[in-house]
């Protein structure tokens, strides 16, 4: 996948909407993956960190809701072209295919950027911050920018 490719799959990222209201969960969990891409972290993350990280993401910028779903952003991006998570020919799903959380923390599910995205990415620092100030901008107020940034470990100031 080229450079050009993957910004467009992430400006087309599909996210939940009901009338204005856009759910952040899939832009979240991408620029945490990037966050520690960016640190050097392994590729792939388990699905029980990257649920600890959604959960404390989505109380801060996400909508308040009674049930933080961390498991659908973690399984749907698999269908976004650049996310994998290799135990899921195994995993558990419901009948509109979604995985089942119960499932994912059995099988010690992974998840994260493709080898070929995440090499991308590490190679190319300023197409990492490219994607990070594409996701910020078209999911989150202006005033949150440097807030949502911050919290999954880019430097907002990166040039």
């Amino acid at each position: 996948m080229t450079a050009e490719q993957f910004l467009t799959h992430i400006r087309e990222l599909r996210v939940w909407h009901a009338g204005a209201q856009r759910a952040p969960h899939k832009p979240l969990l991408v620029l945490w993956a990037l966050g520690r891409c960016l640190r050097g972290e392994d590729r792939l993350a388990s699905y029980e960190e990257a649920d600890l990280a959604m959960r404390d993401l989505l109380g801060r910028f996400g909508y308040p809701r009674k049930t933080a779903h961390t498991e659908a952003p973690f399984w749907r991006l698999r269908n976004d072209g650049f996310w994998e998570v290799p135990e899921a020919p195994n995993v558990t799903v419901t009948k509109k295919g979604d995985a089942h959380k119960t499932s994912l923390r059995r099988l010690d599910a992974h998840g994260g950027f493709t080898e070929a995205v995440h090499n991308l990415l590490r190679d190319d620092k300023q197409l990492a911050l490219r994607v990070a100030y594409t996701l910020v901008t078209g999911h989150f107020r202006p005033d949150l920018h440097g807030d949502v940034l911050n919290a999954v470990g880019i430097d907002p100031r990166s040039s």
